[in-house]
């Protein structure tokens, strides 16, 4: 890949990835509420799942050549801080979407706006983690 284009990749994917923690920080507000032990509560774990999935081919990696069994189950933590980040992340863009509906007040035409949003930001950490991978 070009060298000029590549750099805008990794920067475009950047940017998508803060908003994916600023998504998920909303989306855990939006669970635990908005006190201010709940949102510093928030904040780090969005930054801790935000530097995980930026760390995604390192996790798999370690899990792959290591002989420790703590290192062998990463990509089982791995998937269930994935898991969080993509249900938090819906949750805060349909926040940021539609203010204040529910789940359940959106339409069809809402959702198809939605959903590939909110998959599209959750994996941008991951494409990153490969693109930069030595």
């Amino acid at each position: 890949m070009n060298r000029k284009l590549r750099l805008g990749v990794l920067l475009f994917l950047a940017l998508l990835s803060v908003f994916d923690i600023v998504t998920t920080f909303r989306g855990t507000q939006t669970i635990l509420g908005f006190s201010p032990y709940q949102t510093a509560f928030s904040g780090v774990f969005a930054l801790i799942i935000g530097v995980t999935l930026v760390a995604t081919s390192s996790v798999f990696h370690t899990a792959k050549y290591s002989h420790n069994i703590f290192f062998k189950l990463l990509p089982i933590l791995w998937l269930v801080l994935f898991s969080y980040d993509v249900y938090t992340s819906y949750l805060g863009n349909l926040s940021f979407m539609y203010g204040n509906a529910s789940i359940a007040d959106i339409t069809q035409e809402q959702l198809l706006i939605l959903v590939p949003t909110t998959i599209f930001v959750s994996i941008s950490s991951i494409i990153i983690s490969y693109m930069t991978k030595d």
